[in-house]
């Protein structure tokens, strides 16, 4: 009887090893949601336990079952024996599940090469059971999308065509058959991108619209993938994500908008707007500072105190350096890397610039593990500057080193007006049920910090996506922007002792109801009236260009828009989105703002994009129309790269008196790598003042000082006002301030409001298109010398 029994349960071990993995499996794929990890570790668990229980398993049949407890791990020692059997060849299946998620493929989440042939392989020769042809469907797409994101296009191709011979065999459901003919699109186009962005790479390269050296040349590619759209926008000729890589393919090979059927073809309006800005022009590969990286963040400043802008840039690989570009002031750069002691300094979505220990130079705060829950509780690195461009790891001297949470936001402002900086970090999500505390560093003045977000009321548990200082109500001390994704967003209001409130759901910013998913926010002065408005940008979570596909043509969506509140100058706003012409659904990472054309009214650039390579959508531009509303420029601007659009850094980097560009353009999965842009301003016929200031009382660079300048055009008076800082807080701009002045020959007054000691210092008649130093307290100012830098004959 007893060995009947243990056959049985032998055959029982059996059945549930393959009963088990295969609904799992089937659980993987034919979910609805194709992005679930919790597959992947279910069938991690089923593995191990299998191994455990194998472990034990030898000496259980042998000894002599004296109690049930014996009993029952001899059954399952003989079932985990059964799997174990099976492992082996349920390897490809295992890795096949875990491709469905969209995690995989970065460099945190990978396979071995080995792996990855073994599924791809197995695949490609299993047949179709009958009834099952959607999960096979998804299952050649998983695998092929994994292949896509690790650089392996035409074996990715493979699968994609499967999945459509498939669907079209068997007539699967239109969402079916048209998703796979997509993915055989965006394959054709992603090797058009890697041939003519990547390989063939020219200044002009992934300017939207492609023109001159950014056509492709031998545009095959895009010819198979209008070919396979065509077929999608047959049977639906709305098909947001299919009219827009349509028509992005027919720009690629030069054939937009004569080649278009009217009804098909994207409104050249909604592209060159007519709008009036300087052209920009890309010279990063020539100077040779183009890292080729992953997705990270961009600075512009003076970090050795030769009195011109060096460039820093960060990848989120952890096996990447920081990035440190000298300029040598004759047009060249060299890479400081190694001699600024940055080699070690690995991975950092985000870097963030500020003087913290008041010492007059500049020192860099990194921060990692965004987007990685638990696998992204890397430490964050505080580098003090020797003043000569070298930095040292000064973290855990300082008190910012233990706990670790994942993060990519955080901001330097001095919220106590004590005469230093101090650092807001606001940290991420751990795990569906575990949400970080965000932490606000004090500065105690002596080198160290000490965390008192819980004394202050601002520990906001959140997904923090974007923090900035700034007075909003006028009241001589900063409030606290915060930009929270899927939870409500919050505006901290300074009490004045230490302690804040949110009064975001009070003054209609928290961003709730079907507005949770926000990502890039700051505050600007955009009417010059000197009240801070508010721009929060929105990210939403979809694998698709649906999102922006459907602003481009004007289709009704249901997906998160921008929102512009402006100042009613009480301290309160006004949603003034549509208005303002922002009412449309950004895919915003890297944000910024500085005044382009130097008119004196506040611009904002947008980088944009999302993982999948299907989101082909040029960077934005906005120009700000004399206070009054925003007007796309990307195009004519020439800034509407389609790479994907990461920290962005406003600067005068050549000394002519124009803002230049600093931009981030890597992607998150393996090949998603791109190089930095950088994008020298070609010039315009308005006037401007570049403004130092030296803090007393006040911080070393005045951040957070209240600028007003009184200007005097076409015979009428007006204020230009400016907030001193960095700017918003995915990307560094100079703390130098770039003030655009117009047609004004003349600052009639130029007023300072010190945040720390409160003097309001009035200086008069001063001239204009030059570089000045103003000291906190003294009167006059003191012209510094400015030679204008050629880059490449510019």
């Amino acid at each position: 009887m007893n060995r009947i029994v243990g056959i049985l349960l032998i055959l029982v071990g059996l059945l549930i090893n393959h009963w088990t993995l295969g609904l799992l499996e089937f659980w993987a794929l034919a979910s609805e949601n194709p992005f679930t990890v919790s597959s992947v570790f279910t069938f991690d668990a089923v593995a191990l336990t299998s191994g455990l229980l194998l472990l034990v398993g030898p000496w259980i049949p042998i000894q002599s079952p004296r109690s049930k407890a014996i009993a029952f791990l001899a059954i399952l020692s003989f079932a985990g024996a059964a799997t174990w059997t099976q492992v082996f060849a349920y390897k490809a299946p295992l890795a096949i599940a875990q491709m469905a998620s969209w995690r995989f493929g970065s460099p945190m989440f990978a396979f071995p090469e080995e792996e990855v042939d073994w599924a791809s392989e197995y695949a490609l020769k299993m047949g179709v059971v009958e009834g099952k042809e959607s999960l096979a469907v998804k299952l050649h797409i998983s695998i092929g999308g994994y292949l896509l994101r690790v650089g392996r296009v035409k074996t990715a191709r493979k699968h994609f065509e499967t999945a459509s011979v498939i669907a079209e065999k068997k007539r699967l459901p239109r969402k079916t058959r048209h998703l796979a003919l997509r993915w055989i699109a965006v394959s054709h186009l992603r090797e058009g991108e890697v041939e003519y962005c990547i390989v063939k790479n020219n200044e002009e390269s992934g300017i939207f619209p492609f023109e001159g050296g950014g056509l492709w040349t031998n545009p095959g590619g895009a010819r198979l993938a209008i070919q396979a759209l065509e077929k999608i926008l047959e049977e639906d000729p709305t098909s947001p994500g299919a009219l827009w890589l349509y028509n992005y393919a027919h720009i690629a090979e030069g054939t937009w908008p004569e080649q278009v059927p009217e009804d098909r073809r994207l409104n050249p309006d909604k592209i060159r707007t007519g709008a009036e800005v300087p052209h920009f022009r890309n010279v990063s590969r020539h100077l040779g500072v183009n890292s080729f990286d992953l997705s990270g963040s961009a600075v512009m400043d003076d970090f050795d105190g030769d009195g011109l802008f060096d460039l820093v840039s960060s990848s989120c690989d952890r096996t990447v350096p920081l990035s440190y570009y000298h300029n040598n002031g004759d047009g060249t750069f060299t890479s400081w890397t190694d001699r600024a002691g940055l080699k070690d300094q690995l991975g950092g979505l985000n870097v963030l610039h500020a003087d913290y220990d008041n010492d007059g130079d500049l020192d860099l705060y990194v921060l990692r593990g965004a987007w990685m829950r638990l696998g992204g509780m890397d430490r964050n690195s505080l580098l003090q500057n020797d003043g000569k461009g070298h930095f040292r790891d000064v973290t855990l001297e300082a008190g910012l080193g233990k706990p670790d949470y994942p993060n990519l936001a955080g901001a330097w402002g001095d919220y106590d007006n004590d005469g230093d900086l101090d650092l807001y970090v606001g940290n991420e999500i751990l795990s569906e049920k575990s949400i970080s505390p965000s932490q606000l560093f004090r500065n105690n003045g002596d080198g160290t910090f000490s965390d008192v977000a819980n004394e202050a009321g601002v520990v906001n548990y959140g997904h923090v996506r974007a923090v900035n200082w700034g007075d909003f109500d006028n009241d001589g001390d900063s409030d606290l922007l915060i930009s929270n994704f899927r939870n409500s967003n919050r505006l901290y209001r300074n009490n004045g002792d230490g302690t804040f409130i949110d009064v975001a759901p009070e003054l209609g910013l928290a961003f709730v109801g079907g507005h949770e998913k926000t990502f890039g926010s700051w505050f600007f002065d955009v009417n010059n009236d000197g009240w801070l408005d508010v721009f929060t940008s929105t990210y939403p979570l979809e694998p698709t260009v649906d999102p922006s596909a459907l602003e481009w043509f004007d289709l009704p969506s249901e997906f998160e828009s921008a929102r512009f509140y402006l100042n009613d100058g009480t301290g309160h706003f006004v949603d003034q989105t549509k208005e303002y012409g922002v009412d449309r659904t950004f895919l915003t990472m890297g944000h910024n703002y500085g005044d382009i054309d130097s008119d004196g009214w506040m611009d904002f650039y947008l980088g944009t994009g999302a993982p999948p390579f299907e989101t082909m959508i040029p960077n934005l531009l906005f120009r700000n129309i004399e206070g009054k509303s925003f007007q796309l420029a990307s195009a004519e601007s020439g800034l509407g790269h389609v790479m994907k659009g990461h920290g962005v850094a406003f600067g005068d980097l050549d000394q002519d008196g124009d803002l230049d560009l600093w931009h981030q353009l890597g992607g998150w999965y393996l090949d998603g790598s791109f190089g930095n842009a950088l994008f020298i301003n070609e010039g315009h016929d308005n006037h401007w003042l570049n403004l130092k200031l030296l803090g007393v009382d006040s911080n070393h660079f005045g951040v957070g000082t209240k600028i007003r300048c009184r200007i005097l055009e076409e015979g009428k008076e007006r204020d230009i006002f400016v907030f001193a800082g960095p700017g918003a807080s995915f990307g560094g701009n100079t703390m130098q301030q770039e003030i655009g002045l117009g047609g004004a020959t003349q600052i009639e007054e130029l007023e300072l409001w010190w945040p720390a000691s409160g003097v309001r210092q009035i200086l008069r008649n001063v001239p204009v298109d030059q570089c000045i130093r103003v000291t906190e307290g003294k009167d006059g100012w003191e012209v510094l010398s400015m030679t204008p830098i050629s880059f490449l004959g510019k």
